[in-house]
């Protein structure tokens, strides 16, 4: 009888204690900081796991601040709504290459992440992510989804089915580390064209390797019209390669015809007072 009424006495006590803890760990907030305008040569870009979902740190955050510096951006999001959660950041070199950490918001010190259960090339645990989608907002990007896995993930397969039966090698030079991406590993291409942050990012950045996968699968169609026995110069190790840079003054590929040779360029520019040098 007695602890029944200590507890009476004492239960509207317990509850506002809970309150007031409830409230602080509301109140509670972690930064993340991000680069921006670097694109696939940025980051990292941060991302939380929701049941199957990959959803970018700024739909949580209640304050965005500008960084340090001018390429610098700063989450501020309420602890909470994160903790304990998955968090996998996509980073990227400056030369291209890519790279995925899987960490916890408990994991970041001043913004960054100071601890990672991995840091990898991205290519080596693209299996634990395959089941994840990105939240996407605009239904244009949801259309470009089906049609990388519907158009051109065949159309790079017929090109480099081709470049196994012809005997060379596509080398891929200057900016070109999103077409390789596509070219060699679509799913790695998939998760780096989308772990930028916004629909119009990964739009824009889809459009521009889209356009070169379907030059280059033009090329290969128009290369079996002519009925090209073989590739030759641009021997490196021993194999004739396509050379795909934009704006080279170099030819993209010659080959042997039944017509006699027949030198291509590709998104040739004249206006630069290039050169033109063939084989």
């Amino acid at each position: 009888c007695c602890l029944r009424t200590w507890l009476d006495r004492k239960l509207p006590e317990l509850k506002l204690v809970d309150k007031v803890r409830s409230t602080c760990m509301e109140q509670q907030t972690v930064k993340v900081k991000e680069e921006i305008r670097r694109g696939t040569r940025g980051g990292p870009y941060v991302y939380v796991v929701e049941r199957d979902e990959l959803v970018h740190v700024s739909d949580y955050a209640i304050r965005k601040l500008p960084g340090e510096y001018d390429d610098e951006v700063i989450y501020e999001i309420p602890a909470y709504k994160v903790a304990g959660k998955v968090l996998y950041c996509f980073g990227f070199s400056r030369s291209g290459g890519e790279f995925l950490g899987k960490c916890k918001i408990e994991d970041f010190e001043n913004g960054r992440p100071k601890r990672y259960e991995y840091y990898k090339l991205l290519g080596e645990c693209v299996d634990e992510i395959r089941n994840l989608q990105f939240c996407v907002k605009d239904p244009i990007l949801t259309a470009f989804q089906r049609q990388f896995q519907q158009l051109s993930i065949p159309m790079v397969h017929e090109i480099t089915e081709y470049e196994r039966i012809r005997g060379f090698s596509i080398s891929f030079m200057g900016h070109q580390a999103r077409l390789e991406n596509a070219i060699r590993n679509p799913e790695v291409y998939y998760f780096t064209f989308m772990s930028l942050p916004g629909d119009k990012s990964r739009i824009n950045s889809f459009k521009v390797t889209r356009r070169w996968a379907y030059q280059l699968w033009v090329l290969k169609l128009v290369c079996e019209a002519l009925q090209i026995s073989k590739f030759k110069g641009h021997a490196y190790e021993g194999k004739p390669y396509w050379w795909i840079e934009q704006g080279s003054d170099l030819s993209t590929c010659a080959g042997e015809a039944c017509l006699g040779d027949v030198t291509f360029w590709l998104e040739y520019q004249p206006s630069k007072g290039a050169q033109p040098r063939a084989f």
